[in-house]
């Protein structure tokens, strides 16, 4: 049996100035044993004693190692034992510290703020030690897992009042490695877990919470309007707190393209950041039910994805009915100010749907008309209305419809008249002028005309006579 023995303390709790550790060995057969410190390495101030036999016939032996100062504070000491007889060692360590308690640091790991600190290049990272005892502690900086370059910066520490120790350690990074998410560690040792490492780790996914939450993607489809007319964009939103080193990629039908476009990060007025892309879409891609996915790739959230397809080519399409009809908005004089005319697209499924309007086979501004939703489960209607002022004169309008079950647009055209009256004066009947009247005029002008074919009638018969 191998006993290290330790002076015993002062009433102050301090071990005495002159400070003795002996390694006690006893009950081995047979002799001798070898006792070595430090597997030999400490041969200053060793004393050793001569072999007892006890009276049960084991043996006893001892070594004394003298140390005259407290300068072994912070040392390890151990004494090692052979026993040739038994080809044995036996070693015993020796506590750092020999009076008062032992206590592992708390470790605290602080990060740089969260806040946006875009002028600063260079962001502090502080480990900080409390309340451990001895005062020794060994401590590393890990940068994803591996030791840091340049090495740990130096680690100090100081004994407080209360005669337990805290220390420290800086290190700097920069803010390009802070900002897409390098985790850094502080890896601590301490006598009082022995070999045990402390570790603790920081990053701005873990320090900051707004940037652990996921950002949300939104992607959406452009009508079917500007894909016909080759300007048709799929967009991808990604909304989040923090999406300064996030990256936007594009597949389509699982294939890579490059050819989106992504516009400058966005500080919204709520705290939130948002990030736009946007990719083209052909004709041929929406009628073939191409699949668009956007990637996004942020440092704590890794990568999302979102995927969307332009339609759906296994369905049974039906084109729609297009019909024209007009109404005229007159003054308080009964002349026609303006007219307005509504196409109404009905019947048709899917619900993608284009409707526009020509004036001569001109187009018409998108802003001169408005279009209606699309209503409907089963199949859909729609609606455009276009209104025509007196100004714009006299002309053919045509409501042009595109949809996916017609290989061609259909339109219909409406002839349309805004001239002044020309009035007939008989009993406050008028008749216009125009090219197309009003079916309510058609009674009197019947009965003028039944009325002068009756007087030629009558004349006639008289001449006759």
């Amino acid at each position: 049996s191998v006993f290290p023995l330790v002076p015993c303390c002062t009433q102050t709790g301090s071990a005495p100035p002159d400070t003795s550790l002996a390694c006690l060995v006893t009950g081995y057969l047979p002799s001798p044993v070898n006792i070595k410190w430090n597997s030999g390495k400490v041969t200053q101030g060793v004393k050793d004693f001569p072999e007892v036999t006890m009276s049960d016939g084991l043996h006893t032996r001892s070594s004394l190692l003298i140390l005259p100062d407290r300068s072994r504070q912070g040392d390890t000491y151990q004494c090692d034992v052979t026993h040739p007889g038994t080809a044995k060692t036996v070693s015993k360590t020796f506590p750092r510290e020999l009076c008062g308690s032992t206590r592992p640091p708390e470790v605290h790991l602080l990060a740089p703020t969260c806040e946006d600190s875009s002028t600063e290049s260079q962001l502090e990272l502080v480990c900080l030690l409390l309340s451990f005892k001895p005062g020794k502690a060994d401590m590393k900086w890990l940068v994803n897992g591996k030791e840091s370059s340049p090495p740990t910066p130096a680690f100090s520490s100081a004994m407080g009042t209360d005669g337990f120790y805290m220390g420290q350690s800086r290190m700097n990074v920069t803010k390009q490695s802070w900002e897409k998410g390098d985790v850094y560690t502080c890896q601590v040792t301490h006598p009082a877990v022995g070999t045990e490492l402390s570790m603790h780790n920081t990053s701005k996914c873990l320090a900051c919470l707004r940037s652990s939450v996921d950002p949300t993607i939104y992607l959406t489809k452009p009508s079917y309007e500007d894909v016909i007319k080759n300007s048709g964009h799929v967009a991808c939103l990604v909304l989040g707190y923090d999406l300064a080193a996030s990256r936007i990629a594009w597949k389509v039908d699982g294939q890579v393209s490059s050819v989106a476009k992504t516009e400058p990060l966005k500080m919204n007025s709520n705290g939130t950041t948002s990030l736009v892309s946007s990719h083209p879409v052909s004709l041929a891609q929406w009628g073939q039910g191409t699949k668009f996915t956007c990637k996004v790739t942020t440092p704590c959230s890794g990568e999302l994805t979102q995927d969307i397809t332009m339609s759906n080519t296994g369905i049974r399409k039906k084109e729609p009915s297009v019909t024209v009809s007009q109404a005229y908005h007159e003054d308080i004089s009964g002349n026609r100010v303006s007219l307005t005319l509504i196409c109404e697209a009905s019947g048709f499924y899917p619900e993608e749907i284009s409707i526009s309007w020509l004036k001569n086979n001109s187009p018409e501004l998108k802003s001169s008309y408005n279009n209606g939703p699309v209503s409907g489960s089963a199949i859909f209607s729609a609606y455009s209305i276009l209104k025509v002022e007196q100004s714009q004169g006299d002309g053919n309008y045509t409501c042009v419809v595109h949809h996916p079950a017609m290989q061609e647009p259909k339109s219909v055209v409406e002839k349309v008249s805004l001239a002044p009256h020309c009035l007939v004066e008989d009993h406050g009947v008028y008749v216009e002028g125009g090219e197309e009247e009003s079916d309510g005029l058609w009674t009197p002008v019947v009965f003028i005309a039944l009325f002068l074919l009756s007087l030629l009638y009558s004349a006639g018969v008289t001449l006759a006579k």
